[in-house]
Formats: structure tokens, C-alpha cells, sequence
């Protein structure tokens, strides 16, 4: 033995947790090179016992550490399935809020989007009212300046004829040259050039 002490308290505390083992025995399992359970596990009558521990605590302790080698394994796996299932767990909690998260804004979008196309069916319906409305009121108005200007005219042709057939009247009365009586075409061109 050459009498080497590990300064590593996680090792000798591994060594330590077999049976039998104290802190002398650990010092010597450390100085022969086994440091860990899977070695101590895999280590040879011969070379237990050329690091000084008797035939009986080689057995026991070699028995203790294949145990103790065989349940790490599935120790470790029952904490990575534990880790596993927790990390799947809070992802599903995280997706399932993320989904929640983006239903209710597409739901607001959608009401937001509904209010405003019923905002824009209302305004369009209420400019299509003013727009027939004015289009009424355009058409009774023309219909009605075309009425007053069909009497003016009417009224001027009137007037016309009335002041033709004066003018003539006078004339062939004074005894001036005879005009020529105008027909009624002949008054409504004039009527229409004044």
C-alpha cells in the first residue's frame, strides 16, 4: 500500500457507503486505483487483497458494489424518465397556454374585423341614401328648369307672334308697304334667335 489519501470527499463517500467499508479501507481501495463502484465491482480477488483487505471483505464488498453498480443505472434512468416526463409536462402546460394565447387574439381580431365591416356596410348604405337622395332632388330640380324654360319660351314665342301680327297690323293700317304676313315657322325661328 502506498499510502495515498484521496482529497476527494465524493469518492470516499461512494467508497464508504459499502458495508464494511470505513475510512482506512476506503484509503486503500483509493490507493489501489478502485475509485468507483463499477471498479470496485469488476476487481479481482487477487487484486483486492494485494491492496490489503482479507478474502471475506473482498467477497462482500465486491457483492455490495455490484448491487450498488447494477441500481445506479436504473436509478439514473428513473431520474431521466422523472426529468423527462416533468420537461414534457411544462411543455405541453406551455404550448397549451401559448395556444390559448393566439385563440383568444384571433378571436379579438376577428371581432375587431367584424365591427369594422359592419362600421363599413353601415356607412356605405347610409352613403348609397344620400347618394339616391341627391339624385333625386338633381332630377326634380333639371325637371324643373326645364319646365319654367319650356313656358319662357312658350311666352316668348307669345310674344312674338303678338308683336308681329302688331307691327303688321299698324303697317298695312298706316299705309305703308304691305309686309308680308310671316308664317308660324318663320315667327319661332325668330323667337328662337332673340
Amino acid at each position: 500500500m502506498s499510502g495515498k489519501k484521496s482529497d476527494d470527499k465524493s469518492t470516499f463517500n461512494t467508497l464508504t457507503s459499502l458495508p464494511g467499508v470505513g475510512k482506512t479501507t476506503a484509503e486503500k481501495l483509493i490507493a489501489a486505483g478502485y475509485t468507483t463502484l463499477a471498479k470496485v465491482a469488476r476487481a479481482s480477488m487477487k487484486g483486492l487483497a494485494a491492496a490489503g483487505l482479507s478474502e471475506a471483505l473482498s467477497r462482500k464488498i465486491v457483492a455490495a458494489a455490484g448491487n450498488k453498480a447494477k441500481k445506479a443505472p436504473a436509478k439514473a434512468k428513473a431520474a431521466a424518465k422523472k426529468a423527462v416526463s416533468k420537461t414534457s409536462t411544462k411543455a405541453k402546460k406551455t404550448a397549451s397556454k401559448a395556444t390559448k394565447v393566439i385563440i383568444d387574439k384571433s378571436a379579438v381580431t376577428r371581432k375587431r374585423n367584424a365591427a369594422a365591416t359592419k362600421k363599413a356596410r353601415a356607412i356605405a348604405t347610409v352613403t348609397k341614401a344620400s347618394s339616391k337622395k341627391v339624385l333625386s332632388k338633381t332630377k326634380s330640380s333639371a325637371t324643373k328648369t326645364a319646365s319654367k324654360a319650356k313656358a319662357t319660351a312658350k311666352k316668348a314665342t307669345k310674344k312674338t307672334v303678338k308683336k308681329t301680327a302688331t307691327t303688321a297690323k299698324k303697317a298695312a293700317d298706316s299705309g305703308r308697304k304691305m309686309i308680308k304676313s310671316p308664317t308660324l315657322a318663320e315667327i319661332i325661328k325668330r323667337a328662337k334667335n332673340k
